[in-house]
């Protein structure tokens, strides 16, 4: 009898102890598969938006949906190609539906300063209608150097003077290897003159205080500019 009674306690605590091993093992996996669904869920792509301007791919950001082109100060200056919405196809409103599209580039300085807007009106009917925003890029610093007695030096670019007319103008030297750091597009074109030696002046009421770099008196020139430094 007490043999029978011990055979049923230790397999009642035999039984118990593979409950509790049970239900552990049950609580890790459902614990393990609720941080796996989070973990994913942090994860998921987050909603952007691409395009193309002026042959660069561009991010853009979407803001309130504006009638750009009813603003008093707004002027189309462009065209973002090849829009793409970055997002599921259960996103509202359902910007993917412009997916390959050109739209219509904008500023509106007083409403946007210092962005472009990219917006659709005004492009005939359209799946949905939206406004995106990105930085106007501040144009690189445009700055000038020359070589002046045996020196690198920074020399500043003022308005065109024919410096040799003045009435007591003289010149003192000459300006070595003439540098325009500038992009291609700037106007006047003093790139054309990189590597160049002009020629160094001095005109005490005009210029008081300063050397006057021109290259007035040196033949034919691809273009014409005056620059001042300190004497």
């Amino acid at each position: 009898m007490k043999k029978y009674f011990f055979n049923r306690f230790f397999l009642l605590a035999g039984l118990s102890v593979l409950f509790s091993f049970i239900l552990v093992q049950v609580s890790k996996n459902a614990l393990a598969s609720f941080q796996f669904g989070a973990s994913n869920s942090a994860r998921m792509p987050a909603r952007f938006f691409t395009g193309v301007w002026q042959g660069r791919r561009i991010r853009i950001w979407n803001v309130r949906n504006v009638t750009v082109e009813k603003l008093s100060d707004a002027r189309k200056v462009g065209v973002l190609r090849d829009f793409i919405a970055h997002e599921p196809t259960t996103s509202r409103p359902p910007f993917y539906c412009l997916n390959g599209k050109t739209l219509n580039v904008w500023v509106a300085p007083h409403e946007f300063p210092g962005k472009y807007v990219v917006h659709n009106g005004m492009q005939g009917p359209q799946c949905t209608y939206g406004t995106w925003v990105f930085a106007v890029k501040r144009p690189p610093v445009r700055f000038f150097t020359g070589i002046w007695q045996g020196r690198r030096i920074r020399i500043w670019n003022v308005r065109n003077v024919t410096v040799e007319k003045l009435p007591d103008a003289k010149k003192v030297g000459i300006l070595r290897n003439f540098i325009a750091h500038e992009p291609r597009t700037a106007r006047p074109p003093f790139y054309l003159l990189d590597h160049e030696t002009i020629n160094v002046w001095v005109a005490p009421r005009e210029f008081p205080g300063k050397y006057v770099v021109h290259n007035g008196m040196q033949g034919q020139q691809k273009t014409y500019g005056t620059w001042v430094f300190k004497r």
